[in-house]
């Protein structure tokens, strides 16, 4: 992905989702890049997951998870038509490089594992506040499960990060 493409989809989200994520948690960091990193992270979930599920963009605001102690899930939806649990991490690289590394996708596989056995006590508020959700999906034989890997990178997933993946799935 380009600099420039990176920069038009910042300036999409921004335009779009200004006010509608929460971005509390950040109240207290004086670094506006790294304020603005998360946001766009965020962000970029809420886009991910509004593409694949056809909903719009400024409806994902209170389905944002990240924060500390998120176990790698950036956002959680659960689109009751299909009955599909969309799981999401996102990475926001400024430059349009980079992929994600395979700690990063380690944590989300152990969080998605913890999120499908609806054990969310170790996990942040947003997940919980997710659990009804959760539930909907775990509780349905019929439900199906989405896990979303998001990122402004162009270049392609690891071998290690492919296999990680795949050896969950």
């Amino acid at each position: 992905m380009s600099k420039l493409h990176v920069k038009q989809i910042e300036g999409y989200l921004t335009s779009k989702l200004k006010g509608v994520i929460e971005m509390d948690d950040y109240a207290g960091h004086s670094d506006k890049g790294q304020i603005q990193k998360a946001f766009l992270t965020r962000g970029l979930a809420a886009l991910a997951v509004s593409q694949l599920a056809e909903v719009p963009l400024e409806e994902f605001g209170p389905n944002i998870t990240d924060g500390p102690k998120d176990g790698g899930i950036d956002l959680i939806y659960f689109e009751p038509k299909e009955r599909m649990l969309y799981l999401v991490q996102s990475k926001w690289h400024d430059d349009g490089h980079g992929s994600m590394e395979l700690g990063e996708v380690l944590k989300f596989i152990e969080g998605v594992r913890k999120v499908l056995d609806n054990d969310l006590d170790q996990l942040n508020e947003r997940v919980k506040a997710r659990r009804a959700e959760i539930e909907r999906a775990v509780f349905d034989a019929n439900a199906k499960f989405v896990l979303v890997l998001a990122y402004t990178g162009q270049e392609a997933l690891s071998a290690e990060v492919s296999t990680a993946i795949s050896g969950y799935v």
